[in-house]
């Protein structure tokens, strides 16, 4: 599983009247070019082989449609399967977006809300999951699964010591339930 880190930037510029905007400093649009800058850090920083998703899933500025907001707050999350490139693509978030808003005459505030590691599992301990689970349920009843970019802090662990995080098929028969939802039971 991937890294899951939550960040929040604030975009700060100076409000105004939106009939005299050559007084403020738009922070909607200071934001509006962070948002698609951000997304070139996956698209022209990081190879095509090193899975990244940056999603920008909240952004909240202005009061309303004839005043220039004078602050705009983004909150996204990074994941990576990457430890170096986890690492590094926080720092670029946080330097591309006071760059652009600096290049603005405003200012970015950058805060890594929270995060967890990428979940590495250790080959070894893995393998013998695998045969001690095909000795129960059968060899046909597991199931290697492609990773997946969701985050767990089971990471810790595995940082700590050598483990392994597998997963137990518990659904009922019929259509699958995602889990996190009011309708997820387990057989």
């Amino acid at each position: 599983m991937a890294s899951a880190d939550m960040f929040t930037l604030t975009i700060r510029g100076k409000g105004g009247h939106g009939a005299l905007p050559h007084l403020t400093i738009d922070a909607v649009v200071i934001a509006a070019h962070v948002v698609t800058a951000l997304q070139t850090l996956v698209s022209r920083e990081t190879s095509p082989a090193a899975p990244v998703v940056i999603t920008l899933g909240s952004i909240h500025g202005g009061t309303a449609g004839n005043i220039v907001a004078g602050e705009v707050v983004i909150q996204g999350t990074l994941r990576t399967f990457d430890a170096r490139l986890r690492r590094d693509l926080l720092g670029r978030i946080a330097q591309l977006a006071e760059a652009i808003a600096a290049a603005m005459r405003g200012s970015s505030e950058f805060r890594h809300e929270s995060g967890t590691p990428p979940v590495v599992n250790d080959p070894e301990l893995a393998k013998l999951v695998a045969e001690a689970a095909s000795e129960v349920a059968g060899r046909a009843a597991v199931v290697a699964v492609q990773p997946l970019t969701v985050g767990e802090d089971f990471a810790y662990f595995l940082e700590a010591r050598p483990g392994c995080f597998f997963v137990l098929g518990g659904a009922p028969e019929g259509p699958p339930v995602v889990h996190h939802t009011a309708e997820f039971r387990i057989d």
